[in-house]
């Protein structure tokens, strides 16, 4: 089975505390540099340790409120991507039993790039702060301009800095949009509507 094949796999407990992880979760995260996160070190953890950004925190709460109300599935595009690779994945989030919740997430398709050194977890990082869309991958710039990464290590010259600026996560607007979308249109679904 390929990367692209396989299912990766976790479900959080009415407390939203992390209750099982499947191998290929675990397999996956070590092989993009969290080895850290192994079975023992994510089960019975709050999710919430491990988005740490308000805005998403936010959108996983008001997901979670509507799969304990309605019982519904939704399904959301994202990136998930290293240094070297461009990963388009889609999430699916569904209501079980006992008000838990489970999320399976696969890789749609992988784009092989150069390695950039920006995205690379073991660089040493500055004070200095770039918003990174928790969704797409891109990087803010202005309200309206969102960049892919590549984009902007070229126009802030990062190619030789060092420490290397840090990101934090938040939602860009047409990431926004979708998801919102997404829950309108599982709310006009949503037979108990």
């Amino acid at each position: 089975m390929t990367q692209v094949d396989k299912e990766f796999i976790y479900i959080i407990d009415a407390r939203h505390h992390i209750d099982f992880v499947n191998d290929a979760w675990i397999d996956f995260a070590a092989e993009n540099g969290a080895s850290g996160l192994r079975r023992a070190d994510v089960l019975n953890q709050s999710i919430w340790k491990f988005i740490s950004d308000r805005d998403t925190q936010h959108i996983y709460s008001i997901i979670f409120k509507k799969l304990h109300s309605s019982r519904t599935r939704i399904k959301l595009p994202f990136r998930c991507d290293s240094p070297d690779c461009r990963r388009f994945m889609r999430m699916e989030i569904s209501a079980l039993d006992n008000n838990r919740i489970e999320f399976k997430t696969w890789i749609v398709k992988e784009e092989k790039r150069p390695s950039i050194r920006l995205l690379n977890p073991t660089e040493m990082r500055s004070a200095q702060l770039l918003r990174m869309c928790s969704w797409c991958k891109k990087v803010y710039m202005t309200d309206e301009d969102w960049k892919e990464v590549e984009e902007v290590v070229e126009l802030l010259k990062l190619f030789d800095t060092s420490p290397l600026p840090q990101f934090t996560h938040t939602i860009c607007p047409p990431c926004a949009e979708l998801f919102w979308a997404e829950l309108e249109s599982e709310q006009k679904t949503d037979p108990g509507n």
